[in-house]
């Protein structure tokens, strides 16, 4: 009879096939943050740390925002920085019938992004959420308060 507690399936060490989970990092603001400028600044107190073994990483952010609308739409674009290392995950934007004067104001959006990314050594590395206004500086404003939130997944070993 073969043993269930295999340590090797298909000739492969069985816990390698296992997805490692890292500390999420998640985050209420518990107030109001803004964004209004074009240079990606770091979203306060949504950091955390991760231990990899240098295997492809699945990074994975749900957030949400609403904008003031000053002299046009807001489009605010996301990021993760790990150790240094700067990924875009993706840009929220603003919809074109929803972003007209200061009808728009407060008209919260929710969006989600997922990317792998395998040029991540094995270490224990510092993460942090950022975000920036694209074109729009000067003219919007995005926004999170308590009523949005900033969650990130790290899964080791893809998905």
């Amino acid at each position: 009879m073969q043993s269930l507690n295999a340590e090797f399936v298909g000739g492969r060490r069985a816990a390698d096939l296992i997805p490692k989970f890292s500390q999420p990092v998640d985050f209420t603001p518990g107030g109001t943050l803004s964004v209004d400028q074009t240079q990606f600044t770091n979203v306060p107190t949504a950091t955390g740390t991760i231990t990899t073994t240098g295997r492809p990483l699945h990074l994975s952010l749900s957030t949400s925002a609403y904008q003031e609308f000053l002299c046009a739409p807001a489009r605010i674009e996301y990021a993760i920085k790990i150790n240094g290392t700067l990924v875009v995950l993706g840009r929220l934007n603003f919809a074109a019938n929803q972003s007209i004067g200061a009808a728009a104001n407060g008209i919260r959006q929710y969006v989600h992004f997922s990317k792998i990314v395998s040029n991540i050594a094995a270490g224990t590395y510092t993460v942090q959420v950022q975000w920036r206004l694209v074109d729009a500086a000067g003219c919007a404003i995005g926004h999170a308060d308590d009523n949005d939130y900033f969650q990130v997944s790290i899964i080791e070993g893809g998905i």
